[in-house]
Order: C-alpha cells, then structure tokens, then sequence
C-alpha cells in the first residue's frame, strides 16, 4: 500500500514551528519573567550542562572572531553542542543561546515527521496516525530537549532516521526505497556521531536484531525477493562495521584494567579447557564473560562516581563482574529502562533547581505512558493482523535492545528519561495510536 508521505511533511513542518515558537518562549519569556527563580540567564536553565555548554561556546566564538576559524572545534571539550553553538554564534555576530534554537525546531519537526511516518508504514494508513506522535509533540520533556543547547535532540533523529529504514527493508519496492534506505542509514548514523559516536554500536547491533527478523520473514515467505536480502544484508554489514569502526575511538565504553573489575569467583576457570579451544576462541570468550560486563559497569561507576550528588540514582550498588551479572540484570533492565521514573521518584524532593518540578512533570507523562502501554496492548491483540505483527516485532525489538544497553549502562534516571526517548516514544506513540484504534476510533465515525 502506497502511504501519501506529504501528511508526515505537514505534520514535521507544525512541529518545527511548534518547536521554534515554545523553545523561544521559554528562553525569552517564561525563564526571565516567569521563573526567575531557575533562570541561569541567557534564557537557559539552572543546573545543567547547558550553562556550561553556553559558556564555553561564547569563548569559543570569541576567539574565532579574533584569531579565526581554526580554532573552532565541532566538540568542544568533548562536547558537540558547545561547537555547533560557537560556530553559530560567530557566524551571526550573536552569541544567545536562542539563535541555537532554528536547529534544534528543524531537528525536531524532522523527528516528529519520522515518528508519524513509521507508525503510518506500520498502520498501513496516515488518516489517525498523528495520534501516535502527540506524546513526543505535547509532553513538556520534549521542551526541554529542544528549548536548550541540548545534544540528545541530534542523537533522537538519528534514531528515528535508523528505525525507518526497517520498513524501507521490509515492505517497500523499488530502487528510489534503497537509495532512501542507504541515505537514511548514513544521515541517521552522522547525527548520532556528531553527539554520541560511541552509541552507533549500540543502534547498529539493535538495528541488526530488529532487521533479522525481517530476513527471516523474506526467506520463510518470500524467498524470491533475493534482491531486497541482498540489500538488506549488505546495509546490516555496513552499518555494523561503520558503527563499530567509529564509536572504537571513544573511550566512553573502554573497558577498566581487568584487575579492578574482575571477580575470580565469577569465572569458573574448570570450565575452561585450554587444550581443547584455540587462541580465537578464547578472545571470543574472554569477549563475552569479561569485557563486555566489564564495559556496562566502567560506565555505571562513571556515572556514580561524576555526579555523586545526583538525585535520580538507582541500583547504586549493583556491579557487573560477568555475563552472568548481566544477565540476572536484565529483567530489572527492561522494567527500569520502560517504566522509571517510578511513582515514589515522582513526589520526591529535587536537588537541581527545576527539578522538583520536572519529577511531577515526568510522573504525568509516565501515567500517559503507563496507560497506553496497558491499552495499546490489549488494542494491537484485538487488532491483531498477520503481515503487521512481523514489522511490529522488529520495530519494538530494535527499540528494546537500545533501551536495554542504555538502562544497564546508565545508573542516572534523569539520564536515561531524555537519552531512551527515541525508542521509547516508539513504543508509547505506536501503544496510543494501538490503543486509539481499538477503543476510540469506532466511537468518532458513529
């Protein structure tokens, strides 16, 4: 079924404008005068990195406007916010953070053009799909990413980006769907490397297990499409070994020196026989049971460690010294990774300024959340359909990987809320849209 792409364009174009004409209201209206309270100036908000992003931006425009362009950075201090920002604000003259913010709205229309196009893939209509995007357009978390100098807005598109691709994978025909598939894959990736190189090999292992279902689907009832499988294994390999290659840079997932972090007891070296498995084995093993837990707790204890006054800390004290460890871990993963903030972090008092309120606000949309998940369950059983269920399971599957590694990974609940959002206003947008067609839709046409 053809889908008409110009609702998902008309809808991107709004949610641009919608971005632009609040994210301006909050620098220049609601923070001055509204809440001065939790102003840090400049229309930025207190106690967060944005202020120091700012900061280091005008310093960094102020020294391109005297000595020139090379010193400018694209990460400044690792940080790639800070030297768009800079180059920004050499560029104009203007050195606000508001003039950051036409970025951030045509990042945003573009990820909210994205949303409403996956779900309409997926629903095989685009005549009610725009119910699916209003959680990332109305929820005031959304505000936050796009009214600041904030980096998760180039990482959220990029994902968006990624996801689309699954269906030009699977259901789509012609050679006009794999330039788009390639082009997709490439923009989705550089967005997510401008910010984030070191979470392109989570996205691509998370694209893979999304997109081996659809390989499967292709072999199992459609085996003469060797075209598209084709196409399809070529992009996994491609996308795997330029994610991989590029977040390898990074030493934000290093692992720590072995001997601080592994725990002899954990590996039962009796099971281990070194007669019988080669020296290639033996780095795949030592792979599996040590690096990669090793890996997941250097990023725990960094985020421990650097912000111990932190007030959305959980499992404070959980370690990962094996796969095993990981593995025991990964149910309280999913719960934390879907469903926190939980109800009791919602009322509790906030040590950044704003963020008492911004608990509340969380608990809101985690009801909104929390409700259509429920019904958006219940609607798909009910509106269960054969071909959509593959394209389904491969989508939720992709979005349950990068919600897994990254809820290990990150011990900080206000972290992960805004970094996960991607995924999981996948999740949320498709549950309410599910949900809307099961129990409302047919009450609006009578």
């Amino acid at each position: 079924m053809n889908i008409d792409l110009s609702k998902s364009y008309v809808i991107g174009l709004i949610a641009f404008l919608w971005a632009l004409t609040l994210g301006l209201s909050l620098q220049l209206i609601f923070l001055p005068y509204v809440f001065p309270d939790l102003h840090a100036g400049d229309g930025l908000l207190k106690g967060a990195d944005w202020v120091w992003f700012n900061q280091i931006a005008v310093e960094s425009a102020h020294k391109i406007n005297e000595t020139g362009w090379d010193k400018w950075e694209l990460r400044l201090f690792g940080q790639a916010p800070a030297g768009i920002a800079a180059a920004i604000y050499a560029l104009t003259g203007v050195s606000k953070p508001f003039m950051y913010l036409p970025l951030n709205a045509i990042l945003f229309g573009i990820a909210v053009a994205e949303l409403h196009r996956l779900i309409s893939y997926i629903a095989k209509e685009n005549k009610y799909t725009w119910v699916g995007v209003l959680p990332l357009l109305l929820f005031p978390s959304s505000l936050m990413i796009y009214g600041q100098l904030h980096k998760d807005i180039f990482s959220i598109v990029g994902v968006f980006l990624i996801f689309n691709t699954l269906l030009l994978a699977g259901d789509q025909k012609g050679w006009k769907v794999y330039l788009s598939f390639f082009l997709r894959t490439i923009s989705g990736l550089f967005l997510i490397w401008i910010v984030r190189p070191y979470f392109m090999e989570v996205v691509s292992i998370a694209w893979m297990a999304g997109v081996s279902i659809l390989v499967l689907w292709i072999l199992w009832r459609r085996p003469t499409r060797y075209k598209r499988l084709l196409i399809i294994v070529t992009g996994m390999f491609f996308i795997h070994q330029w994610g991989v290659s590029l977040s390898s840079g990074q030493d934000y997932y290093a692992p720590p020196p072995k001997a601080n972090h592994i725990n002899s007891n954990s590996i039962n070296s009796n099971s281990i026989n070194s007669n019988s498995i080669n020296s290639n084995s033996i780095v795949l093993l030592e792979e599996l049971l040590v690096t990669y837990p090793a890996r997941f707790d250097r990023v725990r204890q960094n985020f421990i460690n650097g912000y111990p006054n932190a007030g959305s800390m959980i499992d404070t004290n959980v370690r990962f010294y094996s796969v095993l460890d990981v593995l025991n871990y990964i149910p309280r993963a999913i719960q934390i990774g879907y469903l926190a903030p939980f109800p009791d972090m919602w009322i509790a008092q906030g040590v950044n300024p704003g963020s008492g309120i911004m608990r509340k606000i969380s608990g809101i949309e985690m009801l909104v959340a929390y409700a259509a998940f429920i019904v958006g369950f219940i609607g798909l059983i009910i509106k269960y359909n054969n071909e959509n269920i593959i394209i389904i399971a491969a989508v939720l599957l992709t979005g349950a990987v990068i919600l897994l590694v990254q809820s290990i990974a990150i011990p900080n609940v206000g972290t992960l809320y805004r970094m996960r959002l991607a995924p999981w206003h996948v999740t949320v947008g498709l549950s309410l849209y599910f949900a809307f067609k099961a129990f409302i839709l047919h009450r609006i046409k009578k």
